[in-house]
Formats: C-alpha cells, sequence, structure tokens
C-alpha cells in the first residue's frame, strides 16, 4: 500500500507540473528572485555579479546536514521539491526552448526510465538479462539501419548516457585499433626496396596479396611512447566533448589539428589531408578524422562523403559526430546533406537531441562491433567463463566502459514500439519546415540579417544597424536578446564570432554577437514560432527605438 500510495502522489505532482510546465517557459512561483526568469544575454553569458548572487542564494539554501531521522512525509518532500526546488530552473519542457539545443523529454520514454528503474534488472551481462540485452540490441540495430550501415552482423555499438561519453569511447575505440592494432597508410614504396633489419620492426609485407596491393605496409605501434605520435583531425566549429574524450584518451592536445572551414562552416577537407601529409612527413600518426553532422554552433554539416574519402585513402578511423543531427538521416532531405555516414567507422547518435527523448541516452554505432570488444573487454575473478556457444551475443560491459548501469533500452523501444518510426520521421521533416518558416520571417524585418543558413534546424541572426559602429551593434544585439527573453514567450541564446567569409583571413570568422535559434523539440509547433516573430519585431522596435 505504501509504494502505491507514492505512486498515486507521485503521478499527481508529475501530471500537474507537466500541464504547466509544457506550456510556459519559466513555472509559475512566488519567488520574485527566481533567477531564471526573464533570463537574457547577462545571466547567461556574462554571469551577472546581482544575479549570481541571488542563484548562489538559492543554491545555499538547500544547504543541510545529513538528516538522522526523515520526516516521514513523502507528499512535504514532493511539494518542497516541485514548488521550491524544479521551479528555480530554466524549463527544458518548455515549447518555447529555442536555446542550446533542448531535449524533448517524450513521455513514453520518461515512463520507461521509470520502470526500468523500477524493475532494476543487471543489464550488462548476457546470461543475467537475455531479454533486456535482446531490447537494447535491436534498438542498436535499428539506429544503424536509419543511418544505412546495412552489414548488420558485424556492425555493433552501445547506448550511452549521452553523446559527450559517445563520443569518447569512440575516440578510445579508434586509439586501442590504432595503437594495439595496425594503422593503414596509403604511402607506396618502390617494389624490390631492400630493408634494413631496423625497418622490420616497425613495418612488414602483409600475408594477403590482394591487400599488399591495397596498403603495401602495415606500421605498427610498438612503442608505449608512440601514443604521443597520434594525431586527430577535427574541424574548429566541433563540439567540445571531442576535446575533453582527446584528453581522457591520453592524446597530446597539440597533436589535434583544427581544420578551418568554409564560409557555411562546413570542413575544409582539402586542408585535412594537406595536415595528414604533413603529419607523416613528420613521423607521426594520424588516428582518427573527425566529421560533424550537424554542428552544435549553426547546424552546418560536413561533406561526410568526403572526409571518409580521405580517412579510406590514408587508412584513418572515420568518425561521424552526429549527436545533433544524426537522426535526420531518416528524412529526405536529412539523408542528402549526411550521404556517406554509412562509410564511418563509428557515429555518435544522441536520442535525447533530435529523437526527442529525456537526458540520459546518447549512442555509439561502429562499423565493427569487435573494435569495441578489444577496447573494452576485460574481467575478474568473480565474472564468468567465456560462452562456450558460437553466436551468443557480447556482454554489454565488454562494449563499454560501464558494468553496472542502468537499462537504458527500454526508454528508446518503448516509444518506437508505441509510436512507430514515421511519427519520428515526419516530427523532424516539420522541424526543418518551422526552421525556413521562421528564417523568411526573420529576414523580412527591417535591418535584421540572417547569419547562418540553416542546414538542419539551427541558424542564427543578428540587427545590423550601419549607422552605428560596431561596438553598438553589438550592444544592441545583446540589448535585443535580453528583451526577447524577459518576454517569458520564448527564450534564445547567443554565439559569437559567427560572421564568415572567404575573403576573411583563413577564413576565420569576424568576432560579432549574434542571436541563435533551434527549433526542435517536439512540443515545438507553428503556434510558437509566431509567438517568437512577433515577440522578435516588437523587441527589434523598441532595441531601435533606444539606441538610434
Amino acid at each position: 500500500m505504501e509504494m502505491k500510495s507514492m505512486l498515486n502522489t507521485a503521478l499527481n505532482y508529475v501530471v500537474k507540473d507537466l500541464s504547466v510546465s509544457t506550456n510556459g517557459l519559466v513555472l509559475p512561483s512566488s519567488d520574485k528572485t527566481n533567477p531564471t526568469k526573464g533570463i537574457g544575454y547577462k545571466w547567461i553569458h556574462e554571469n551577472n555579479e546581482s544575479e549570481l548572487i541571488t542563484a548562489f542564494g538559492v543554491y545555499n539554501s538547500f544547504q543541510e546536514p545529513v538528516p538522522e531521522d526523515g520526516c516521514g512525509n513523502f507528499d512535504q518532500l514532493l511539494d518542497k521539491y516541485f514548488k521550491s526546488i524544479s521551479h528555480c530552473s530554466l524549463n527544458d519542457n518548455c515549447p518555447g526552448y529555442m536555446a542550446w539545443i533542448p531535449s524533448g523529454a517524450m513521455y513514453a520514454s520518461c515512463v520507461a526510465d521509470f520502470i526500468s528503474s523500477c524493475s532494476n534488472r543487471f543489464v550488462s551481462a548476457f546470461m543475467n538479462a537475455p531479454s533486456l540485452q535482446a531490447i537494447e540490441d535491436v534498438v542498436i540495430r535499428w539506429f544503424l539501419s536509419m543511418i544505412g550501415m546495412s552489414d548488420l552482423n558485424n556492425a555493433g555499438g552501445i547506448l550511452t548516457g549521452g553523446g559527450s561519453m559517445a563520443n569518447f569511447q569512440a575516440i578510445h575505440a579508434a586509439r586501442c585499433h590504432c595503437y594495439a592494432s595496425v594503422c593503414f597508410f596509403s604511402i607506396t614504396f618502390p617494389r624490390g626496396r631492400s630493408f634494413a633489419k631496423s625497418d622490420w620492426e616497425c613495418i612488414r609485407i602483409p600475408k594477403k596479396k590482394e591487400n599488399f596491393l591495397l596498403f603495401p605496409f602495415f606500421f605498427y605501434l610498438k612503442k608505449p611512447e608512440d601514443i604521443l605520435k597520434l594525431t586527430v583531425y577535427v574541424s574548429e566549429q566541433s563540439h567540445y566533448c571531442i576535446d575533453q574524450g582527446i584528453q581522457m584518451c591520453g592524446i597530446p592536445q597539440s597533436n589535434v589539428r583544427y581544420i578551418p572551414t568554409h564560409s557555411d562552416f562546413t570542413i575544409k577537407a582539402e586542408i585535412m589531408e594537406q595536415r595528414i601529409q604533413e603529419d607523416l612527413t613528420q613521423g607521426l600518426i594520424p588516428m582518427m578524422v573527425v566529421a560533424v553532422g550537424g554542428t552544435t554552433n549553426t547546424g552546418s554539416v560536413d561533406d561526410i562523403d568526403k572526409v571518409c574519402e580521405i580517412g579510406d585513402k590514408y587508412g584513418v578511423w572515420k568518425h561521424v559526430d552526429g549527436a545533433y543531427g544524426g537522426f535526420f538521416a531518416l528524412t529526405k532531405r536529412g539523408s542528402k546533406l549526411l550521404k556517406g555516414i554509412e562509410r564511418a567507422d563509428s557515429v555518435v547518435l544522441d536520442p535525447h537531441k533530435s529523437f526527442f527523448l529525456p537526458y540520459g541516452t546518447g549512442c555509439l554505432l561502429v562499423r565493427d562491433k569487435s573494435t569495441l570488444l578489444k577496447a573494452n573487454k576485460a574481467t575478474g575473478a568473480y565474472m564468468h567463463e567465456p560462452y562456450a556457444l558460437d553466436g551468443i551475443p557480447n556482454d554489454l560491459s565488454d562494449m563499454g566502459p560501464e558494468l553496472s548501469r542502468r537499462f537504458r533500452g527500454l526508454g528508446v523501444w518503448l516509444p518506437i514500439k508505441m509510436y512507430g518510426i514515421e511519427v519520428f520521421r515526419k516530427e523532424l521533416e516539420l522541424k526543418l519546415d518551422l526552421t525556413q518558416y521562421a528564417v523568411q520571417q526573420i529576414a523580412a524585418i527591417p535591418y535584421m540579417r540572417i547569419m547562418t543558413q540553416p542546414k538542419l534546424t539551427i541558424f542564427a541572426f543578428r540587427l545590423e544597424y550601419d549607422q552605428v559602429n560596431d561596438e553598438t551593434k553589438d550592444q544592441m544585439n545583446k540589448d535585443l536578446l535580453d528583451n526577447i527573453n524577459k518576454r517569458g514567450n520564448i527564450v534564445l541564446s547567443a554565439i559569437r564570432s559567427c560572421a564568415k567569409s572567404e575573403s576573411n583571413e583563413k577564413g576565420k570568422g569576424v568576432d560579432v554577437f549574434c542571436l541563435r535559434m533551434v527549433i526542435l523539440s517536439q512540443r515545438t509547433q507553428i503556434e510558437q514560432l509566431r509567438q517568437a516573430i512577433e515577440d522578435i519585431k516588437e523587441a527589434t522596435q523598441e532595441v531601435m527605438q533606444a539606441h538610434c
């Protein structure tokens, strides 16, 4: 009875909260000092001192020693959470949330997470929960098919806690593949060349003749210090979690090659190839090339096909960070932009972004699942012996660094089974349409300039009034963001350095302040976009009157 009572109490609070939170950006609160009410540029980017003090005061109000005795009142604790704790935060569930990259928190997935937590099954060992592992494995196969990886016998993957962890695990797999195994480089040497004994310590002729024709020599990493020679090639627009993953894998930051981008913020693949060639002449070892399937900054999509072509040419691990944009492969427009993603050795997807699930589920897909096994498989004295029967699925713990973890598969499987993939496809198509609508409407506002044309559902814009200097222009746009967000209907974010042209030195961006809109939540519909356009128009008029 206690369990049933707690569930009913929690359900009442959640239903009441969601009925409000999915309509308003900032939840109703009697606390007038709520630090998220009317957030603007200063709160987000300048860490305004007075607002920091307010937020820190909220934080400190919850500090207390560990209670010796519980209050015993579940209803009272939930009342405190929903009225005092949850309300002092930005509401990501709101349909007007168009900042950063929102999470949709689809209800069916939220309920699935609740069920899996209550069931509390250990999913990381196949024999412990073969049916639960089947769910996770089938979800991985569905994701593989969505991006066109058709060799489902060899391809595989793992569900992670998010895109950042998935990217780290991809870098780890690439490093282990390169360091512990072999890197292929398409450097040709004259046939018949004789090698000194020292040469054979690092190279050998492959056993198979057909491999000899494709890749004349295999370069082994024999020495521990060779890890200091590994190099990674990424766009200057790549997410910072790539840097984090590289550092966590022990690769020197100085070995990361940040490749400049074109005016549309897509990677200059020809420069990437030049850097690889330069590093090879210096005795370095190219490990990984990274293409971005939808950057967080501007939503730009690299020429994945070209990057993979370079990776194949030099035998380098090919990785695609599709955390934001990968699921757009479900759509006709997105599949064209993401052409070549199926060629990658690893792909990151983030279901809590463009698949509308709650925070806490990411995904790493690999062309060859044995690469994950080689990078992660370990054992202990208390663990089971290897399975004696061929064809038994690998333990999930052998595919990644986690042993004990929650059952993530149900939160993906249940909504797909419940709604069907066509619902997700149509929702993504709608977001692409709404983005084009928003761009057209904002571009029609006097003095407004679209700074980055959207490839998917992210774009930047800026108020450009040429009768004032650059410093005043920036201030006008900061005031514009404040004005829009303080209305409480939508929230936008900001981005700098998003003005770019080929005439700039080395194609570098001009450091200007821009407003950034992301249209992704499944709750964001045409009504919210109309309200957003109205707010932007009114805010623009007020800012122009104040400065001109």
